[in-house]
């Protein structure tokens, strides 16, 4: 079937769309074929895969959020200025060559892989959205404080655990769990991405707002009473067996 959304494209792949009798998501407008759109405002290039792309003219690349580009066989995550060879993520500035950066906003390293990184002067360590750290050797990934060693936080605000995963925790007195963006939970040997409140057994969540479904995998889901069905920014669903 053919999208609804102001789209004319074949072969392709979109994800966060709102309405779409395809595979879309989040696709504003596009005329391009055989490629995958993430996020896409406008494009006008062809074998290219976009996400989050407001403007590219460019082939042979691999575009996330990228606001303006002009280079060729590079893959771009959000970023705003941009060399050859590099792959970069939520760049602001930088000056290196052959390193990946994702979300970063100032560095001098060379060699390294940061993630969110506002200030960093480690060596050796990727670090994901560190505010601040005094840990070495460990991945930490949206970390705001953290004095935990040999783990590997995501999001995490504040942490006095250990051995477990965290992702955008909150608030958690779980042990021994894998946590995403979980705001609160007293469940246990769970998986839970951008979890707001769950009282569930035995499912994985993402970004799940109510849900009384059972052995389940949502993504972004508001409300849903479906059962056997995985969802990605899903609003509203009520659907059985498609």
């Amino acid at each position: 079937m053919m999208p609804t959304k102001g789209i004319a494209v074949v072969g392709i792949t979109f994800w966060d769309v709102k309405s779409t009798g395809i595979a879309f998501w989040s696709v504003k407008s596009t005329g391009a074929v055989g490629i995958s759109f993430w996020n896409v405002q406008s494009t006008s290039a062809v074998g290219i895969a976009f996400w989050g792309v407001k403007s590219t003219g460019a082939v042979g690349i691999s575009f996330w959020d990228v606001k303006s580009i002009a280079v060729v066989r590079i893959t771009f995550w959000d970023v705003k200025f941009t060399v050859v060879r590099i792959t970069f993520w939520d760049l602001k500035s930088f000056a290196v060559v052959r390193i990946t950066f994702w979300d970063v906003k100032s560095t001098s390293a060379v060699g390294k892989t940061f993630w969110g990184v506002k200030s960093i002067a480690v060596v050796r360590n990727t670090f994901w959205d560190v505010k601040s750290t005094s840990a070495v050797g460990k991945t930490f990934w949206d970390v705001k404080s953290t004095s935990a060693v040999g783990k590997t936080f995501w999001g995490v605000k504040s942490i006095a655990v250990v051995r477990n995963t965290f992702w955008d925790v909150e608030f958690t007195s779980a042990v021994g769990k894998t946590f995403w963006d979980v705001k609160s939970t007293s469940a246990v040997g769970k998986t839970f991405w951008g979890v707001k409140s769950i009282a569930v057994v035995r499912n994985t969540f993402w970004d799940v707002e109510s849900t009384s479904a059972v052995g389940k995998t949502f993504w972004h889901v508001k409300s849903t009473s479906a059962v056997g069905k995985t969802f990605w920014d899903v609003k509203s669903i009520a659907i059985d067996g498609k």
